[in-house]
């Protein structure tokens, strides 16, 4: 299990998109209120962790730029082939659902064909049957 929430992948790939970024760019971006103790929070897990480094030192440490360190890339990478795999397992179960309901439909299609098809054939020997003097009569009037 990752030591990373799905907040500070956000975080890495925002950072990761850019290249390098003032560290004020990611709080405005993912929490733009004055209350964005949570970002700072995740970022400087981020920084503890090595995942993202300062770029330059500045003070206050807002003014300073980040960057992505080569095992936040990896991580970044192993977390984007995680969510394609998870993401490509789900499109196949839609896919197999998908077909399931298409196979039943066609089932229920053929059972119904089915039904009806016997209950006309079996109308009309019934038919047949009850009236066959009038049909061998009706044919013989014909010769």
């Amino acid at each position: 299990m990752s030591d990373f929430s799905e907040h500070e992948y956000r975080i890495l790939n925002f950072v990761d998109e850019r290249k390098r970024c003032y560290y004020l760019d990611v709080i405005n971006q993912f929490d733009p209120s004055k209350q964005c103790n949570e970002t700072k929070r995740l970022l400087n897990h981020l920084l503890s962790k090595g995942t993202l480094c300062y770029l330059s030192q500045a003070f206050p440490m807002e003014n300073a730029r980040i960057g992505i360190t080569p095992f936040g890339t990896s991580l970044l990478e192993a977390h984007r082939e995680r969510l394609s795999m998870e993401q490509r397992h789900a499109e196949e179960m839609a896919q197999q659902a998908a077909k399931k309901k298409a196979e039943k439909k066609s089932d229920r299609r053929f059972q119904l064909t089915n039904t009806l098809l016997g209950a006309l054939v079996g109308a009309g020997l019934t038919l047949v049957v009850e009236h066959f003097s009038e049909i061998l009569t009706f044919l013989r009037g014909l010769h």
